[in-house]
């Protein structure tokens, strides 16, 4: 059976990051389902769903992760998805879906209408 994992890295972003750790990645034959990135004043968050394929051990790709993840000065976590939580995510692809983005020499937090 194949098991999926949500991968989160984050830690100060340089070149080469995710090149080096999604080659980690492909080694083991894993299949990346999505993956998301941002960058916040050189500060990385990386995430990966990842679906360790049969046969595979997933401690073997985690131990591979961990340690580089140490080597590049990055934190790590891993959190197992549950099938039907997987299952949901996909039957929502290719809905409508939107991204916001909003301009502005400075974005307060507080919100103009009260709330």
């Amino acid at each position: 059976m194949t098991e999926t994992i949500l991968i989160h890295f984050s830690g100060r972003d340089r070149p080469g990051l995710t090149a080096e750790l999604t080659s980690i990645l492909a080694s083991y034959d894993t299949c990346v389902l999505d993956i998301g990135q941002a960058v916040v004043h050189e500060t990385l968050s990386l995430g990966l769903l990842v679906e360790i394929p049969r046969g595979e051990s997933f401690r073997g790709v985690q131990d591979a992760l961990v340690a580089r993840s140490r080597e590049l000065g990055l934190q790590v976590n891993f959190t197992a998805v549950a099938k039907a939580d997987l299952e949901e995510w996909i039957s929502s692809q290719g809905k409508d879906q939107f991204i916001v983005t909003v301009l502005g020499r400075a974005i307060s937090a507080n919100l103009p209408w009260g709330g």
